[in-house]
């Protein structure tokens, strides 16, 4: 009978357990997100499709006879689907880039832990590395490489920006009187704010640290750590 203290080899089995379980934990959670990404895409382009069948049958817009009457208040809150999706937006590709380093970094501790590796095309890797060979094809790529890829992501977030502002701009116009007008665009231009400071920041964060989270530096110096 042993002293009942765990031998190394059981140490480092357990520890590679937690790692492992907790890595396939924030895989399913990534997973989960790109599932939610295509939703938000879904719904945005249900959502343009539809105001513009509104919109061209309004009488405003359209004498046809059968035209449908748009009253203002129904242009007041027609871009704020639009808005609600922009926040959803954020607010996953926020906690995307902070699952995308912590995977990294479990990927790291897996490595060290383990000697699992794999072959593929042009040599071998260590398992898993997956978020190890997308970062350099999604931030660290010289050239014009990254910047073609990275413009997808623009392509991406830029066409529902545009459309929604489009949307904004034109129901502002149809809305009156001029008292109600200027509250919908108060209203409107402290949600763009809600919404554009945050997304902002998180651009600015990643051209500058290559999608690495602020809450980082607390995390290396100890300080966030101790709150827990």
């Amino acid at each position: 009978m042993g002293s009942g203290n765990p031998s190394r080899r059981e140490v480092v089995d357990q520890r590679l357990q937690a790692l492992i379980s907790d890595y396939d934990g924030e895989r399913q959670g990534e997973r989960q997100h790109q599932v939610a990404q295509g939703a938000i895409g879904s719904i945005a382009a249900a959502l343009g499709i539809g105001l513009i069948a509104l919109l061209g049958h309004a009488c405003d817009v359209s004498a046809a006879k059968g035209c449908v009457p748009v009253p203002a208040w129904l242009y007041a809150i027609l871009p704020l689907p639009f808005f609600s999706l922009a926040a959803v937006a954020v607010q996953i590709g926020t906690i995307q880039g902070v699952r995308f380093n912590y995977l990294k970094a479990l990927e790291r501790a897996i490595h060290k832990e383990s000697e699992a590796r794999v072959e593929i095309k042009g040599g071998e890797v260590w398992v898993p590395s997956f978020h190890h060979l997308i970062h350099p094809i999604v931030a660290k790529y010289p050239g014009w490489r990254a910047k073609s890829y990275q413009s997808l992501y623009l392509v991406v977030g830029l066409s529902p920006v545009v459309i929604g502002i489009a949307v904004l701009v034109y129901c502002i116009r149809h809305v009156h009187p001029i008292g109600l007008t200027v509250a919908v665009a108060a209203v409107y231009g402290s949600l763009a704010f809600v919404v554009g400071v945050p997304a902002a920041l998180g651009f600015f964060n990643f051209k500058r640290h290559g999608l690495k989270p602020l809450l980082f530096k607390e995390l290396k110096q100890g300080d966030a750590a101790e709150r827990y």
